[in-house]
């Protein structure tokens, strides 16, 4: 008869001598097959340093290194720590940290301070259940795969992939690493409440130049900073924007670097409106759209509020309308919920801006001040989620928008006192 079991890898040895015994021993004409479903451990082939560019993020467009890293705790064999880094100086979401801690056969924990993202600054913790591994990938799910995915796979000996579905098919981010030899560590921790209380001892790991080192952390995340052999991507030197977009807003943040996507408004409490322009270089202005997203429910883009302006190329006239998105994913389609006003559409020196006005109390999403912010007592509009896109216009003043690939990202926006989200380095340059 034929027996199925299923173990651990660790047990595979077990199994071959078992299987042994049976054979040579056995006096009975009933012959006992033992089948093993072989559950691997953990791809300890991942350990080490890894740097890569992601191809896909939640704030679009990304042309800096992502520091990664996997390394056993000491005194385990059946737990690792993944971990990354931005550093304070990055133009995304920098001092942000990132920590997984993974048990084998188990799961694994997400503990994150996330700055400039969601809450500033935001903890957020997710348990993940595993649901399969090999050696030379792992995969760890929640509620059944259906929400979040996270699939590591170990291309060769030196590149590993990371591919992370937030409520499939949104892609959240996409990373091809490359391993790199070796790594510096920034003594630097933030504490966090339960369970993203741990403190552990990393196990060294042997690096391809063998160095070794020992990584002592407390706190869950900690800061892990790694340099690499690699050439460094060299930052992209920013278009200056037209000097009146200083002159006739009072704020102006560039939202993304890499696609420089800026934005620029004034909190008008005395009328309740916002103006708001929106701007990006492109070597198409008169094909392309910018759109702009009032509280999507992260991660899709459904509920939000939206404008989208771009030049209608028959009339070359504006055509800047006012949408809404009834789909998790999907194009925006025409809705008269929220009004805007002086609605503009520029076109200039390879850019294109856009430009109208919105009252706070408006749409889906009113915009409302209150007390309830990081700094107790201090008004603010606190944690607005906004999104942003660029891509190819329609046809059409009523035309569908076309799908805007990578170039989009979310973003909160403090409108009243943007400096308590944004560093000073998102803010605009201008010409003089």
């Amino acid at each position: 008869f034929f027996f199925v079991v299923r173990l651990c890898f660790q047990a595979e040895k077990f199994l071959f001598f078992l299987i042994c015994y049976l054979v040579m021993f056995s006096r009975s004409a009933l012959v006992l097959v033992v089948l093993a479903s072989v559950c691997v451990a953990f791809p300890t082939a991942m350990e080490g340093y890894w740097q890569g560019v992601p191809e896909f993020t939640p704030l679009g467009p990304w042309n800096t290194m992502f520091n990664f890293t996997i390394l056993p705790v000491e005194g385990t064999n059946n737990q690792w720590l993944l971990s990354d880094h931005f550093a304070d100086d990055g133009t995304l979401i920098p001092g942000t940290d990132q920590q997984w801690w993974a048990v084998d056969g188990e799961g694994m924990t997400y503990c994150g301070a996330v700055y400039n993202f969601f809450h500033v600054p935001g903890t957020v913790n997710q348990n993940f259940t595993e649901n399969s591994s090999s050696d030379n990938h792992i995969q760890w799910c929640r509620d059944g795969c259906g929400e979040l995915e996270w699939t590591l796979k170990l291309i060769d000996e030196n590149t590993l992939s990371s591919h992370f579905y937030y409520a499939n098919p949104v892609n959240h981010l996409n990373v091809t690493f490359t391993r790199v030899n070796s790594y510096k560590n920034l003594a630097k921790s933030i504490p966090m409440r339960a369970p993203c209380n741990i403190s552990v001892h990393l196990s060294p790991h042997d690096t391809h130049d063998n160095k070794k080192g020992s990584n002592s952390t407390g706190g869950c995340p900690f800061k892990h900073l790694h340099t690499s052999e690699a050439p460094q991507l060299p930052t992209r030197k920013m278009k200056h924007l037209p000097a009146k977009m200083s002159q006739e807003y009072e704020f102006c943040y560039v939202l993304n670097e890499v696609a420089e996507f800026s934005i620029s408004w004034n909190f008008l409490q005395s009328t309740s409106e916002l103006q708001v322009a929106l701007s990006a270089p492109t070597q198409s202005p008169l094909t392309t759209f910018l759109g702009f997203g009032f509280e999507p429910q992260f991660p899709g883009m459904i509920d939000a509020d939206v404008v989208i302006g771009y030049v209608n190329p028959s009339s070359n006239s504006s055509c800047v309308r006012s949408m809404y998105v009834p789909y998790y994913v999907g194009p925006p389609v025409d809705d008269d919920s929220m009004t805007i006003s002086n609605t503009d559409v520029i076109v200039g020196d390879d850019r294109l801006t856009v430009k109208f006005t919105r009252p706070f109390d408006t749409g889906h999403h009113n915009i409302t001040i209150s007390n309830n912010g990081p700094k107790p007592g201090k008004p603010g509009v606190y944690f607005f989620q906004t999104m942003w896109a660029i891509g190819e216009s329609p046809n059409t003043c009523t035309g569908t928008p076309n799908y805007h690939g990578n170039n989009r990202g979310l973003r909160v926006i403090d409108w009243m006192n943007p400096s308590s989200i944004f560093p000073d380095f998102m803010k605009c340059t201008h010409e003089m």
